[in-house]
This record gives structure tokens, C-alpha cells and sequence, in this order.
């Protein structure tokens, strides 16, 4: 059975994530295209575009649909080093993603607390694996992706 190239799947993913750091250390890493391109899961390049734009391309694969995006992530209304907003989009051969969401870095003790919420919409063929299949990937990558900034900021010392 094809895959509808219409359907869309909306999608919101939230959660915490405790770095053993303090808030400025997160907060340059975040904003860092080096420490990011090298943290994401199946990124292939991330270039800071513009001020507090980037953009990238994403090798991703989801069930039977795999393929590349070219996106953007802009970032807005930073609060350094407690939060800022962040709008992204991608589009490729198997469909296309646009979100929004909103970073923000608690103090912790020693350590710092991150926050995140973002909807993502997913449209054409990637979108018709099935909004379960979709979801489970996105929790996956973010946890690969946070567990990988974690240990960039553990490797990039204390200075």
C-alpha cells in the first residue's frame, strides 16, 4: 500500500534534560553550530547563516521512508543564558517538517536543567509511517541528541 504524499502529522515533544553543567556552559553550547552539527543525529553540516539562524542537512530515515532535508532553525527572543524561541522547517523528497518550540535553562546547583517544547508538523510520505512510529523516532532522536550535547559540554571542559 503507497504512502499518501499528502498526510501530515502533527506532533508535540517536551521534556527535561539535567546537564551536569552550569547554565552559561549549556546555554554556549546551544547556540554553538560546531557543538550542535556534531551532536544531531544525521546531520551532515549545520553553518550559522545569519544571526541566530542556521541551517543544515539532515540525513533521516523512519520506517521504510528514508531520505535527505535541507532546513533552517531561527532562533528569537534570547534571554541569555535562560531562553530563547526557535522556529525550523526542512523539506526533502520524503516530505517536509515544520515546528516551533521553546528552550528554556533552569540553574540547577552545580548542575542546569533544560527545558523543552516543541510542535512539529510532518507532512508528505514520512508523515504516512504512522503518527506512532513517527513519535517514537522523534523521542529517540532527542534523547540521542541531548545524551551527545551532554558529553560535548562534559569534553569541552570547564573554561
Amino acid at each position: 500500500m503507497p504512502l499518501a504524499a499528502h498526510t501530515m502529522a502533527p506532533m508535540e515533544i517536551a521534556g527535561t534534560h539535567r546537564f551536569e553543567a552550569r547554565r552559561q556552559r549549556v546555554w554556549e553550547a546551544l547556540l554553538d553550530p560546531e557543538v550542535l552539527a556534531g551532536t544531531l543525529p544525521g546531520f551532515q553540516g549545520l553553518e550559522q547563516v545569519g544571526e541566530h539562524e542556521f541551517a543544515g542537512t539532515l540525513a533521516l530515515g523512519i520506517g521504510p521512508v528514508q531520505g535527505r532535508f535541507e532546513g533552517k532553525v531561527q532562533l528569537a527572543d534570547l534571554v541569555e543564558p535562560e531562553s530563547y524561541s526557535l522556529a525550523m522547517e526542512g523539506r526533502g523528497a520524503p516530505g517536509y517538517v515544520d515546528g516551533s518550540g521553546r528552550v528554556v535553562l533552569r540553574e540547577d546547583g552545580e548542575g542546569t536543567e533544560l527545558d523543552y517544547a516543541m510542535n512539529v508538523n510532518v507532512g508528505g510520505r514520512v508523515a504516512g509511517v504512522g503518527q506512532r512510529l513517527l513519535e517514537m523516532t522523534a523521542r529517540m532522536l532527542t534523547r540521542q541528541a541531548l545524551a551527545s550535547l551532554e558529553r560535548a559540554i562534559a569534553a569541552r571542559g570547564t573554561a
